[in-house]
């Protein structure tokens, strides 16, 4: 209320959503102050629009964040009640797992995906090299198995059984093969038993290998 053409007062008290448009201090320099107004707990039901906000604390209910213009956001956890979409990539760093949870658990579930142009992979794939004798374990769905040999002769076949918990006699076993230098390797007979798969492989050039060759393999269930 001073509107005097003396000296303005040095402190303004507003009251709790209160508003003022600047306060006049020509103490030298004639700034103009804006002075921050505190909501004091109180409602604000239409604050129009913030430019500029610092938000340390707080419940944000009922608002969309980015409708309009969308900007990075770092979370602890999400929790969505219908849908999550995104338009890019989904990434998953350090060491988790993902955990496809249907509402019931009794019922068989799908998952779908837009085309055939990416990978899905549900399984640990494990690694291991044949020993001279060409057996080789390892207990995982999938994997990739190396060859002890690295001379496999022109149209020679080689067999390598792998001893495998996850093999059962009816199981669908896929192999495709990992070429050797020189040779080509393809796969010419896959037989499972329970506990174990033979592999065979054949070099179909005329040419022996000069270097180990190999396999990959997934176990289907039965």
């Amino acid at each position: 209320d001073d509107t005097s053409d003396g000296s303005p007062l040095s402190t303004y008290v507003l009251p709790a959503l209160s508003s003022v448009t600047a306060v006049c201090y020509g103490g030298g320099s004639n700034k103009l102050i804006f002075p921050a107004v505190y909501g004091g707990g109180k409602t604000v039901t239409d604050l129009g629009t913030v430019t500029t906000a610092d938000i340390d604390g707080g419940t944000l209910d009922g608002v969309t964040i980015g409708g309009i213009t969308a900007a990075a956001g770092s979370f602890t956890t999400v929790s969505a009640s219908t849908s999550v979409t995104t338009a890019g990539n989904v990434v998953f760093s350090g060491t988790h797992d993902v955990t496809l949870a249907p509402g019931s658990a009794t019922a068989a579930r799908t998952v779908t995906l837009p085309d055939d142009t990416g990978t899905v992979a549900v399984y640990t794939q494990g690694t291991g090299t044949a020993s001279a004798q060409e057996t080789v374990t390892i207990n995982h769905r999938a994997g990739v198995v190396t060859s002890s040999k690295t001379n496999l002769g022109a149209g020679n076949t080689e067999t390598i059984s792998i001893t495998n918990s996850k093999v059962t006699a009816s199981s669908v076993v896929l192999a495709s093969p990992v070429a050797c230098s020189s040779g080509e390797i393809v796969i010419v007979d896959v037989s499972p038993a329970a506990g174990s798969v033979d592999i065979t492989v054949k070099n179909s050039s005329d040419t022996t290998c000069s270097s180990a060759y190999g396999f990959h393999f997934y176990i289907l269930e039965p």
